[in-house]
């Protein structure tokens, strides 16, 4: 405020507002006040809230091209919106006094925790986060708002081998991480930063969990409870593996002398001791070296993931094959080979028979006379 007057020997006290006057008859004087109108101020603060406290502290760091607006009690804006600064401030000058409405556009991808809604954060979507602001003439009003990077939680399954059938079933508290997946495939979801649990359900005997891997040194992985347990910071991405290794199974070669020619082992037969067989996968390629049956006939071909094989052996001059034979009749050795196909399931052990009787010379016993002379 400022006071004149143009006479009547006039003392001015600001502090009071007044004006005293010594007048004498006949003076005319005029007093003069001049009030100015100040102007109010508000500064908005948005801030990423990196210690999750909902308040604005030292660990904290401003958050730049945040949109923020002021409106009415109506919601009609009385200013144009601005985006906040390096500083994550805005400033809005000469707002006419009173209650208003500050809000900020709260984005996907982030969590309102000041003023957030009670003690829960509110989840981005586009919309506002409003509070209400008093101004007052000649003061700084200020304000703030807290907001927090979600967290990126990502399951993915690995199998070996690769390709192996699934799907295999996960549990979480997280909705995102609810489901089944196979090899190659992921569950995802955005959480607040913290510690969320995953647990993969028992696979069956076909597959053993042999890796919970996680790519972020805080979260870890729990073969026993099969499990992976994330501890996830704003903004981060953390990637936990699951590994299940298929169980493998068994191919056995059996060999046997076909003595009845029935084309199945029966009682009588007899195992075939140094008869080479070797074995092949669903490609025709051969896994492994060539091995030879031992006193029960036997050769055992062990870690075979589930799938088709061809199992053969080599049929030798002077022997037929019955088992399998060839339709019904039995084949004559050549030296060549006699396969069967079979179907080895994880943890199972397959066997694929080959019957062969002798076929060779006869031999005889010839008795010649005794001469005497």
């Amino acid at each position: 405020i400022d006071i004149s007057c143009d006479g009547g020997n006039a003392q001015i006290d600001l502090l009071n507002r007044s004006a005293e006057l010594t007048l004498i008859g006949g003076d005319n004087v005029t007093c003069t006040f001049t009030n100015q109108l100040v102007s109010t101020q508000l500064i908005a603060t948005v801030y990423h809230d990196l210690d999750l406290d909902g308040q604005l502290t030292s660990g904290d760091e401003p958050l730049a091209g945040w949109e923020v607006s002021v409106l009415d009690a109506q919601g009609t804006p009385l200013t144009d919106a601005q985006e906040t600064g390096a500083d994550g401030q805005v400033l809005f000058n000469g707002l006419a006094t009173g209650t208003v409405q500050v809000c900020e556009t709260l984005s996907v991808g982030w969590y309102n925790t000041d003023p957030g809604s009670g003690v829960d954060p509110i989840v981005g979507s586009g919309q506002s986060i409003c509070r209400n602001v008093e101004l007052i003439a000649g003061q700084i009003s200020q304000t703030t708002f807290g907001n927090v990077a979600a967290a990126s939680l990502i399951v993915a399954k690995e199998t070996q081998p690769v390709g192996a059938t699934g799907p295999f079933m996960f549990t979480s508290a997280v909705v995102g991480l609810n489901g089944g997946i196979g090899d190659g495939e992921q569950l995802s979801a955005s959480v607040f930063p913290g510690s969320y649990t995953v647990t993969e359900a028992e696979p069956g005997d076909e597959f053993e969990l042999t890796a919970v891997v996680c790519d972020d040194a805080d979260s870890t992985g729990d073969l026993v409870t099969h499990s992976a347990t994330f501890q996830a910071d704003a903004g981060e991405t953390v990637v936990c593996t699951f590994t299940n290794t298929q169980a493998p199974g068994t191919a056995i070669a059996f060999v046997y002398e076909d003595l009845d020619q029935s084309g199945d082992y029966s009682d009588g037969d007899k195992p075939l001791m140094d008869w080479t067989v070797r074995i092949r996968d669903g490609a025709a390629n051969q896994i492994g070296s060539d091995m030879m049956t031992d006193a029960a006939g036997m050769a055992i071909f062990g870690a075979l993931p589930g799938g088709d094989y061809q199992v053969c052996q080599d049929l030798p001059t002077d022997w037929d094959n019955t088992d399998p034979g060839d339709e019904g009749q039995p084949i004559v050795g050549t030296g060549q080979e006699v396969c069967r196909d079979i179907v080895v399931s994880s943890g199972e052990t397959t066997t694929a028979e080959f019957g062969n009787y002798y076929q060779g010379p006869s031999v005889y016993t010839v008795y010649l006379p005794v001469i005497r002379n």
